[in-house]
């Protein structure tokens, strides 16, 4: 079984076994590489497939801040939240990745209207990540605080559940302060025919230059498929969506007067 020595916080070294292969060769980072798995056994140290936390916020728990630490989230993993915080992005610099494809992608479930998921550190990514409503409106899907700067989101979905009246209200909250936000290649798919989502991305007062790009949003936003509210942004990019608001009396994007950027190939 191939060994890999893997460099911890404080000069440590600890030696962990991967029955298939070393991601150290794989993963472009010199920080710590952590894994989730819900199927796994309690008890795990995090540092392999085999030995996988069971929740991601035990892992994130385990990162240093802007070591480069990243954490992979297996194929499969599942989570329900009933509360604030179903898990804290609170740890600055720690990309978060989700493996497998389809509903096989990791899948975090809203089961209570005040559940959500927090990023409350600097340069967190998160990657692959699947967020569904368990229930009729979610206040708030991802909240980005204020301390959330140059947040990423790459490949991510945002789905309604499949049952009528469940939504998110808001998707992607992005609160103000939290500047330089880039959204990429993201899926919001809210309930087509009934009002019950707001916003797919909110901005939070002043957020500036925010990046949303070959995104797609589809379903009945009762505000639009993108907004800031109370106060005007400056630098916000909105290129190469692709938006269908069912509600036909909203758009697809609404902003404060003032606002500068550019909306291009929408």
């Amino acid at each position: 079984m191939p060994r890999t020595n893997i460099p911890l916080a404080g000069g440590n070294t600890l030696v962990a076994e991967h029955n298939l292969y070393d991601f150290r060769q794989i993963v472009p980072t010199t920080g710590n590489i952590w894994f989730v798995d819900s199927g796994a056994a309690a008890g795990g140290n995090g540092l392999s497939p085999e030995g996988a936390k069971t929740t991601l916020d035990a892992a994130i728990n385990l990162c240093t801040a802007n070591n480069g630490d990243t954490i992979y989230v297996m194929e499969g993993h599942a989570e329900s939240f009933s509360a604030a915080d179903g898990f804290d992005a609170d740890v600055a610099g720690v990309a978060i990745i989700g493996l497998g494809r389809g509903a096989m992608r990791p899948t975090f479930t809203f089961a209570d209207t005040d559940a959500t998921v927090a990023v409350g550190a600097a340069n967190v990514r998160f990657e692959n990540l699947r967020f569904v409503a368990g229930l009729s409106a979610v206040v708030v899907g991802v909240d980005v605080e204020a301390a959330g700067v140059d947040f990423e989101m790459h490949k991510c979905e945002f789905y309604w559940g499949g049952t009528t009246t469940w939504d998110f209200l808001q998707s992607l909250n992005i609160n103000v302060g939290a500047h330089r936000a880039i959204v990429t290649d993201c899926r919001f798919i809210a309930e087509p025919a009934v009002a019950g989502a707001s916003t797919a991305i909110q901005l939070v007062g002043a957020v500036h230059n925010v990046r949303v790009e070959r995104c797609e949003f589809f379903g009945d936003y009762s505000l639009a498929c993108m907004s800031n509210i109370t106060t005007l942004c400056q630098g916000l990019m909105f290129l190469d969506n692709l938006v269908h608001n069912t509600d036909a009396g909203e758009p697809y994007l609404e902003v404060v007067t003032g606002t500068t950027g550019i909306n291009s190939n929408t």
